[in-house]
Order: C-alpha cells, then sequence, then structure tokens
C-alpha cells in the first residue's frame, strides 16, 4: 500500500512539475487544479480545491516558494489519514515553545524602549 502511494506521488509531482526542474512552483501547482489526477488527490486527503493554496504553502516547508521531490513525498504521505492523539499533542508542544518564544521577543523589545 505505501510503495503504490509513492509511486502515485511520484508520478503526480512530475505532473505538477511541468517545466522539468524538479520543483514546483505555485503557478504550476495551481494551473494543474483542473487535471483529474490532481482533484483526485485532493479528494483522497480531504482537501477542497479552494484550500489548494494552503496545502502547498503546508508542504512548502522550507518556505522556499517552490516544493522539492522530499517535501511533497514527505508532506503527502504526512496527510494521509487522521491526525493521531500523538500528532495534535506534538502540534500543541510545538506552539506551547512558538508562545514562549515570542513572549521572550516582546520582553526584550520593551527593554529596549526608552
Amino acid at each position: 500500500k505505501d510503495s503504490y502511494m509513492i509511486n502515485t506521488l511520484r508520478e503526480l509531482f512530475g505532473l505538477l512539475d511541468s517545466n522539468g526542474n524538479a520543483v514546483i512552483s505555485w503557478p504550476e501547482f495551481e494551473n494543474h487544479l483542473a487535471d483529474p489526477k490532481l482533484a483526485a488527490f485532493l479528494k483522497d486527503i480531504d482537501v477542497h480545491f479552494s484550500e489548494a493554496k494552503n496545502l502547498f504553502d503546508l508542504l512548502d516547508r522550507d518556505g522556499s516558494g517552490s516544493i522539492d521531490a522530499d517535501e511533497f513525498l514527505s508532506g503527502c504521505l504526512r496527510l494521509r489519514g487522521n491526525a493521531k492523539a500523538v500528532d495534535m499533542q506534538l502540534v500543541m508542544c510545538e506552539l506551547v515553545e512558538q508562545r514562549k518564544s515570542l513572549h521572550r521577543l516582546v520582553l526584550a523589545l520593551e527593554e529596549e524602549e526608552p
């Protein structure tokens, strides 16, 4: 099942990478929204086409504005199925850490004000 999914995702990546430069840009992704293969994939992961930009941004882990094959494969594989309790707990821990970091930054900025 996993090997079938990986092969399917590789095929989809090749389809989306219209110019063959080994990365998918948002325009390339957007231009394929009507493609039946991408539409089927979005349906399989319960993402409406109107949320495609959010999905693209989620897959673009490094914030480069494009998705390479590793980002695409690992990101899509993570999106399969429902979130597990451990996944939600990891997200909550990350949010707590981000909140602490933001609070420290705010305090540091307040100390610098004259």
